[in-house]
């Protein structure tokens, strides 16, 4: 149930990445709904452009809710050995394009009755790529959510138009978006916010006198990840910014289970709640002199 408030407030919404904790996004969006904030423009990045489609879209949050539930993301996992000795991924992602697509109903840009913008990396240009309505129309929404997930050595990469695309949370890409979204806009500029998940260390690993490369790749990749998703949030964005705490859950964990899905959930909804309540507090009267 929306709650009543004075006057509904308009914003646009980014999601960063996040990989398999996409429910604590669905469980914000569930808290934002209920606030009753009208959502009018959204970028986003690997998990954040998987959710983000998904609104774009017209999916309801209850939707999304069961979607991020019950997928099991080990599914996923369309090995191609071609792709990691040749391609620069273990996956090819063709699993994950199908299944976008399947729900996307093959919407393109244009399609969508909500403004969107996913973020993918473009490594021969060195710098964030923005998919949208405005820049590719014609281009298939699930392809560009492929190129926004493809973390390197893990989903292969995807080329087009004289690009590689990669992960869109490999480089700082959120200023842009915030200054593409506003550019859109044809009234005045609205309150962009954040959503930004933070992890827990996971504690150290056992030490080994030797490792398989397969092992040190995947603890640096971890570890690359991990240092990605907690660096320092720049004062300009602090004020704006949700930060979701999904404790020692890792990104590419697709073996997560049902029980911690749905506590990704409520953690996403626990802090937008908190982030908003605190924003609409009056606040504190002057001490008496």
């Amino acid at each position: 149930m929306t709650e009543p408030s004075a006057e509904r407030e308009r914003i646009n919404l980014i999601m960063a990445g996040g990989g398999v904790r996409l429910p604590a996004y669905v469980g914000a969006l569930a808290a934002l709904e209920e606030m009753g904030v009208e959502i009018v423009q959204i970028a986003g990045a690997s998990a954040g452009s998987i959710v983000g489609s998904h609104l774009a879209a017209g999916w309801s949050v209850d939707q999304m809710r069961r979607l991020a539930i019950e997928t099991n993301f080990a599914t996923f996992k369309d090995l191609s050995l071609r792709g990691f000795l040749f391609e620069g991924g273990l996956y090819a992602g063709d699993s994950f394009e199908r299944w976008m697509h399947t729900g996307l109903k093959g919407a393109r840009f244009k399609d969508l009755p909500r403004d969107l913008f996913v973020t993918a990396v473009d490594l021969f240009g060195r710098r964030p790529f923005f998919f949208s309505r405005q820049a590719t129309p014609d281009f298939p929404v699930s392809k560009a959510v492929r190129c926004s997930m493809a973390i390197p050595w893990v989903w292969r990469p995807l080329r087009w138009e004289h690009k590689l695309l990669v992960d869109g949370q490999l480089m700082p890409w959120i200023p842009s978006g915030i200054e593409i979204m506003q550019g859109s806009e044809s009234g005045p500029p609205l309150r962009t916010v954040m959503l930004r998940l933070i992890s827990e260390p996971r504690g150290n690993l056992p030490a080994k006198r030797h490792l398989w490369p397969w092992d040190f790749a995947k603890i640096l990749l971890e570890t690359m990840l991990s240092a990605l998703e907690n660096q320092r949030v720049s004062g300009s964005l602090w004020e704006n910014t949700i930060l979701i705490n999904v404790g020692t859950v890792h990104s590419l964990q697709l073996d997560i289970g049902h029980a911690e899905k749905e506590r990704l959930f409520q953690c996403g909804y626990d802090q937008a709640r908190r982030y908003f309540h605190k924003k609409a507090a009056p606040p504190p009267s002057p001490a008496a002199s």
